[in-house]
């Protein structure tokens, strides 16, 4: 046992002695970037490094570069890239922002990397390491770089996540490429009034989530972002439903914080002295929220002469349900709808983006 050791303690010395000091040293970073635009349209200037702000572990870190290219344009196509001026044409694009062999990240892990506040995905491998060579105390990589899978992958990234922004990054060396994938239109978005980055007028959910918003029952994931494919989670929708009963019944309830409880305890607890909802979710208010569990909350958070019957229910999946009275109760006052198909999917999980139709339907029916 003392030899094994002996062994093990000799063994991790020499690699001591064999890798950089860094290497021990360093943790994962929170990487964030900001001012990345959401929407640009032809005439629009391209994105500098004066408009986005990176930061690491909440300090301000600089930017080598930021450029903007055609998606279907080569990485290595010089004459496609913009980086500054007017856009002249329409179409997908790419921004590019770079920090280049940076010693400030050198053999550090990156934990995260948000842009505009969305969780970035990684763009994943389209090279291999077809050899690899050290200098001056450093591994340099020589990379078989296949352009068409290059390109095929951020066409289906585009395809797949829309305006989630990807990345790629390589920690190993100091180098960080962070790629923003954005859709260049023709003219001005309209403007939403809302001041979320990732919700365009266009968006089938904007009508429902202006006046949600505004009516100070939901907010956003950040100051900039709403996330709307983003899911539910019970802790939200207690804070929805505590702030709908309130300003119904006109109390003035504000949620409160203590230390040491969950951020949504307050919205919890009054939710079940007024009635509305029991103990059943105490403990999974960070777990996402189905669609027969929406209908649970919503069922009795207004008085009960909100709840109008506008339309006879069918729907053909809700038999075995526990929430089956529920779901009744809200399609029948047209503020839940199924779909097309005869079914209310009550399993499925439920978004932002219909969190905020729900909400704008109960607002209506307190408003009749």
């Amino acid at each position: 046992m003392k030899k094994r050791l002996s062994l093990l303690i000799v063994c991790a010395l020499l690699l001591a002695a064999i890798l950089p000091a860094q290497a021990f040293a360093a943790e994962p970073v929170k990487i964030e970037v900001t001012g990345v635009p959401a929407d640009l349209y032809v005439g629009a200037d391209v994105a500098t490094k004066q408009t986005i702000t990176l930061t690491v572990k909440g300090q301000p870190f600089p930017i080598d570069y930021v450029a903007m290219r055609p998606v279907l344009a080569s990485s290595y196509d010089v004459a496609g890239w913009q980086e500054g001026g007017k856009i002249t044409k329409a179409g997908d694009y790419v921004i590019n922002i770079g920090i280049e062999r940076s010693p400030r990240l050198k053999y550090t892990g990156v934990s995260s990397v948000t842009v505009n506040g969305i969780p970035a995905v990684e763009f994943g491998s389209f090279a291999k390491v077809i050899d690899s060579f050290r200098e001056d105390g450093e591994t340099w990589y020589s990379l078989d770089v296949k352009l068409a899978d290059y390109t095929a992958r951020e066409v289906k990234s585009l395809r797949d996540n829309g305006k989630i922004y990807v990345d790629t990054y390589l920690p190993y060396d100091g180098t960080l490429y962070i790629k923003c994938f954005i859709k260049v239109t023709e003219t001005k978005p309209v403007d939403t009034g809302l001041p979320f980055t990732d919700v365009a007028a266009s968006d089938w959910f904007c009508n429902f989530l202006k006046p949600a918003y505004e009516s100070g029952i939901v907010g956003g994931a950040t100051a900039s972002t709403y996330s709307p494919k983003g899911q539910l989670t019970h802790g939200q929708i207690m804070v929805m439903i505590a702030n709908l009963h309130s300003k119904q019944k006109g109390d003035g309830f504000k949620g409160s914080s203590v230390a040491g409880d969950h951020w949504a305890a307050s919205f919890r607890d009054y939710c079940k002295a007024e009635g509305i909802i029991d103990g059943r979710f105490d403990e999974v208010l960070d777990k996402p929220v189905t669609r027969a569990e929406m209908a649970y909350y919503f069922a009795n958070t207004l008085t009960a002469e909100s709840y109008q019957n506008k339309k006879d229910v069918s729907l053909n999946d809700i038999a075995e349900e526990s929430c089956k009275a529920e779901i009744e109760k809200l399609v029948a006052a047209d503020i839940v709808g199924g779909y097309s198909d005869g079914t209310f999917k009550p399993e499925n999980l439920v978004t932002r983006a219909e969190a905020a139709v729900f909400v704008s339907n109960i607002l209506n029916a307190m408003a009749e």
